[in-house]
This record gives C-alpha cells, sequence and structure tokens, in this order.
C-alpha cells in the first residue's frame, strides 16, 4: 500500500527520488490534459520536481504535485514468470 503525503511536507534538500501524483508535466512538452501521467517517479531540483522524459536521460518538471510518497516504503510484487514473457519492446 502507497502511504501518501502532502507535497508540502516533503523534503527538498535530500534529492531523493519520490513518487508523486496530482500535478502536471510542465507546458512547454505541449502535453493534452487527458495525456498526463497519473504519478511520476520524479526528485526535486533547483527550480522544481524533475523527472526522466524517454529513453534519452532527458528531464522535464512535474509541476504542482499534490501528494508524494517515499519509494523505500512500497512494497512491489515481483513478476510471475508469464508476466515477463509479456514484456515486448519495439524499436522504430
Amino acid at each position: 500500500m502507497i502511504e501518501w503525503k502532502p507535497i508540502a511536507d516533503a523534503p527538498l534538500e535530500d534529492k531523493q527520488w519520490y513518487l508523486l501524483r496530482g500535478g502536471q508535466v510542465s507546458n512547454y512538452l505541449e502535453w493534452s490534459a487527458d495525456d498526463q501521467p497519473p504519478m511520476v517517479v520524479a526528485k526535486y531540483v533547483a527550480h522544481g520536481w524533475a523527472f526522466a522524459y524517454d529513453d534519452f536521460g532527458f528531464f522535464v518538471y512535474y509541476d504542482s504535485p499534490t501528494e508524494y510518497a517515499e519509494l523505500s516504503n512500497l512494497k512491489l510484487d515481483p513478476p510471475s514468470p508469464a508476466d515477463e514473457h509479456d514484456l515486448v519492446f519495439h524499436r522504430s
């Protein structure tokens, strides 16, 4: 279970990565409102919350998130062998 906390309580100085939700991707990428990710993994940098976008390590900002969760507290189930076979990567 994810323990969400108000973004106002997020520690900004530690440069750790957090799970964020309730915000939106910065305007300059021109993402539509219905195409916003439901949550991102981001860290706080000098100008706001940044997350990696695409395969190129390109960082963009996640504006006005409302909540955060610590990644160290997440309990994720390992994928089943059947799930591993369902992962397909395509290059264009």
